[in-house]
């Protein structure tokens, strides 16, 4: 049931952010092709939130940091609303670099009024 909801929303999405897909691919057993969507992500990705999901579903947990990272860097909304609470971070919330991170997003502008506001002024590139 999944993998035909997961195409569908590819298609509907237009591509513009395929490393958004690759945590859901990475669940389902598509991890070959989860891999290949964060190889090709390169370093302008729209979504580093989505990048370190993708990451961490598939075990790569270093570079799942390195984008978090990246994220609270670019005041990452998402990142900013989720890393704290969501179930999804449960597997590198005992990993020492995780009080780091959250740290580092302490000693940021965490109002996401003013991560969206900073998201806006400093426009990515569309694939």
């Amino acid at each position: 049931m999944a993998r035909p909801l997961i195409a569908e929303s590819w298609e509907l999405s237009g591509h513009v952010n395929p490393e958004s897909h690759a945590f859901l691919l990475a669940k389902i057993g598509e991890r070959e092709r989860a891999k290949r969507i964060l190889d090709d992500a390169g370093d302008d990705v729209a979504d580093r939130h989505a990048l370190a999901l993708g990451y961490l579903a598939l075990g790569d947990v270093d570079a799942a940091f390195e984008a978090i990272q990246a994220a609270i860097e670019e005041h990452d909304a998402l990142l900013v609303e989720s890393l704290r609470t969501a179930q999804w971070w449960d597997g590198i919330r005992e990993d020492p670099r995780y009080r780091s991170v959250i740290d580092l997003l302490d000693s940021k502008e965490t109002h996401t009024e003013q991560y969206s506001r900073d998201r806006i002024t400093q426009p990515r590139a569309v694939r």
